[in-house]
């Protein structure tokens, strides 16, 4: 929420919508000016040397209240874009979270697998060793640990995956992966 550059410049904008409100409806700044002549100009009243003027421009009616009132429409949209960032990117850092707490909790479910497996081989090892199970039993319970091997290789690599997700979303440095509790 603090660190997001996206909220950053939606923040941004909206201060720059606020800040044009203020001096949108008034009127504009009154012009002065001056002309200093090199040689006198002859007038009826006698000769110029000097010109000095001011003006004002005032618009037509209805004019600064409608642009003051396009300008607070801006500055709503921008508040309305802040809030939108903020949502998605909460959003987003949420549904990471979620997606990185299935996986932490599906390699526990792997090694936890890959422990029943192991004690499958070692028995089935043993039986074959007495002859009481075919060769090829032996083998699918070894394929078996095999890919449970690739598979929490894999999520492993997932998991450190969703983690720099989240240090992204939150645009922190790299962390290494923290411990993931349980969720409610």
């Amino acid at each position: 929420y603090a660190n997001n550059s996206t909220i950053k410049v939606s923040r941004a904008r909206l201060e720059s919508a606020r800040a044009r409100t203020g001096h949108v409806g008034s009127l504009p700044n009154p012009q002065a000016s001056a002309t200093i002549f090199i040689l006198p100009i002859e007038t009826r009243v006698g000769p110029q040397r000097v010109a000095v003027g001011v003006s004002q421009a005032f618009p037509f009616f209805g004019k600064l209240s409608t642009k003051e009132a396009i300008a607070a429409r801006r500055a709503d949209a921008a508040n309305a874009q802040v809030n939108a960032q903020i949502r998605d990117v909460m959003t987003n850092v949420r549904l990471a979270y979620y997606e990185l707490h299935y996986l932490v909790r599906a390699v526990e479910v792997v090694k936890q697998n890959q422990k029943i497996a192991l004690t499958i081989v070692n028995h089935g090892t043993a039986a074959f060793g007495r002859g009481d199970i075919p060769y090829y039993d032996l083998n699918r319970a070894r394929a078996e640990l095999a890919r449970l091997a690739y598979d929490e290789a894999t999520l492993q690599d997932l998991v450190e995956s969703q983690w720099r997700t989240i240090n992204a979303l939150l645009e922190r440095e790299d962390l290494p992966v923290a411990s993931v509790p349980q969720l409610p």
